[in-house]
Formats: structure tokens, sequence, C-alpha cells
């Protein structure tokens, strides 16, 4: 049985959302609920969950501020949010796994699914929250997550010199040719990278442009990576690329 708790200011919610999971997961049993923070340490402390749904946005407090009253999280989390976009995007680059209001059954489903196949070390999963915490207090990103095969992998944007699709999946290539294979497709993987060093060149492939090293023009345009990488450009980039480069 999967030991969970909920922690959401909003009694109704709580209420309906324990419905929901008794009925359409009978292996996850919720074992307290919470409207503020203090009350989730406090319950976290006492019955030790695997799970803990936590919302966002809650009266003067935030979810993350949960994440202080512990030196390590022995639990795993899934927030809960309504469209707050600055809040997503951190929570993305951080790889944790949310679901948005009014909750849709079937993406909690998916989400309990993820996070079922998930296997993360202590380790990595509280470095992750350092830097989710982080990704909340600024505007700018650094670094982003992955869930590869391993685990959660804590890269550093500016080390991604490329991403390549791979049917399903997205292959990330790192300077110092490291690869990480991606279970996600190339178009979720662009939505994260900054657009301003990030350039889709083409449907296969996402290129940092501080790699590119020159622009061919053999077989209708090609750019060459720093790494000998030589990527295909689609004709409505090759316009903006070359400019690019011209202006470099």
């Amino acid at each position: 049985m999967i030991k969970s708790i909920l922690i959401d200011d909003e009694e109704y919610f709580l209420f309906a959302f324990s419905k929901l999971l008794k009925v359409n997961f009978p292996e996850i049993s919720v074992v307290g609920t919470a409207t503020n923070i203090a009350e989730g340490v406090e319950i976290i402390r006492n019955v030790k969950p695997d799970l803990v749904f936590l919302d966002i946005e809650m009266n003067n407090e935030t979810g993350f501020d949960l994440f202080k009253y512990f030196d390590k999280i022995d639990f795993e989390v899934i927030f809960v949010t309504s469209h707050d976009e600055c809040a997503i995007k951190a929570i993305k680059y951080s790889a944790f796994d949310f679901i948005l209001k009014p909750v849709d059954n079937d993406e909690l489903k998916e989400a309990i699914e993820r996070w079922k196949q998930k296997k993360y070390s202590r380790e990595i999963s509280n470095e992750a929250i350092r830097l989710l915490i982080e990704n909340t207090q600024s505007k700018t990103y650094k670094k982003i997550t992955f869930n590869t095969s391993k685990g959660i992998r804590i890269v550093d944007i500016d080390q991604i010199i490329r991403c390549q699709a791979d049917t399903c999946y997205c292959l990330i290539i790192l300077n110092g040719n490291e690869k990480l294979l991606i279970s996600k497709n190339i178009s979720s993987i662009e939505e994260l990278l900054p657009d301003k060093i990030f350039i889709r060149c083409h449907k296969s492939h996402l290129v940092n442009l501080n790699y590119i090293k020159e622009y061919s023009y053999e077989d209708g345009g090609k750019i060459i990576l720093h790494d000998g990488a030589k990527i295909d450009v689609s004709t409505r980039k090759r316009e903006f690329v070359i400019n690019f480069i011209k202006q470099r």
C-alpha cells in the first residue's frame, strides 16, 4: 500500500481529492490531510508518507516552503496547482510532476504511473529540490533536470550542444560528447529551453546557438557545430541561421 498525504488550503478539495484517490487508486491510502504547511510537516514526520500531493499557492505561503523544514527528503512529491505559469515552468525544469486543478482523472493516473516508474536516489532527489527552490526565486534558469532510465540528471543548460528527435524520445548531446536519452519528444524539450539560446533549425534538431561554428551550403544547408556534427537546416530557418552567423 502506498501511503500518501494531501496538503491544500481548500478543505473541499481535500475531501474531493481523497475520494477520487479512494475510488480510482485503491493502492494509494490517504493517511493524512493538512490545510497549511505546519500541519503538513507534523503529519509527514509522524506517518512518513511515500507520496505527498502538495498545493503550490496556500494563503500566505507556498508549497515550496515545505522543504525548508527537512534536511533530507524521504518522500516524493506531486504538485497540485492552478494555472500559475511561472511555478509550472520551475517545476518542469526541476523534473517534478504536477497536475492542474480541476484535477482530470486521466492526467492524475498518468502522473501516478510516472511516479511509480521513477527510481530516484535520495541524494539526487534532494538536489532536484534545491534546484526547484532556486528556480522559483529566479526568472532565468541555469540548470535543468532530465528523467533518465538511471534517475534524475541535473544539467547545466549551457552544456547542452543539441537535441535530436528519436521517435518518441529525445537524445540530448552534451559538451564532452555525453548523450542522454530522454523519454520526451523534442517539442517538449524545446518548450523548456530558452529560445534566445536554442533554435529549432529542423523538425528533428534543436541546436544551441553558442556551439555553431559555421554554415555550409551543401545538401541544401547545414550547420557545422564545434563538435564536428553536421545538422540539417530547414528552408524557413535558413535565413535566420545565416544572419546569426554573420553577426557573430
